[in-house]
């Protein structure tokens, strides 16, 4: 198989298919999704019809997704979950049964804490008092004095 698509990319589309067949109908309106996407995509001949035949035999959900492995990839299938959920206008209990599945597959490995502590620590540092008193235009000597100004006239209580 060349890889004009990542494999994960390439099993990504192939969860795109599983999607629309979950819940065991496919309408107009995501055929006609899928068509113009996979239109667009650089596919080789193997994955056309490899993707092509996921669609006729129906492929499943839970063998796709463990395919999937770029982070940005799963992100995206969640999304389309999504999106092709409410497509034909039902967002029926299997589509949103893969659509928590995939979510807990996404989240089952992120650090939300680590996560959320280091957005914090972030956000503190952005108040630093040379951040925030740094002029936009290094050029412009009326407002680097301005800043300064400001720096010396706010004691402190730049980060509020």
């Amino acid at each position: 198989m060349s890889n004009k698509l990542t494999e994960s990319k390439f099993h990504m589309w192939r969860g795109c298919v599983a999607i629309l067949l979950i819940d065991k109908k496919v309408h107009e309106k995501e055929l006609k999704w899928f068509e113009e996407r996979i239109r667009g995509l650089d596919l080789s001949d193997e994955q056309r019809q490899i993707i092509f035949n996921d669609l006729e035999k129906s492929v499943s959900f839970e063998e796709i997704i463990p395919l999937v492995t770029n982070k940005a990839d799963k992100a995206f299938l969640l999304h389309q979950v999504r999106v092709l959920g409410h497509l034909d206008g039902e967002f029926d209990s299997e589509e949103k049964e893969a659509f928590r599945k995939l979510e807990m597959v996404i989240l089952d490995k992120l650090d939300i804490e680590g996560i959320r502590a280091e957005v914090e620590k972030m956000e503190i540092e952005s108040y630093h008092i040379d951040e925030v008193y740094r002029p936009s235009n290094e050029h412009s000597i009326f407002e680097r004095e301005c800043m300064k100004l400001l720096k010396i006239l706010n004691m402190g209580d730049y980060k509020f």
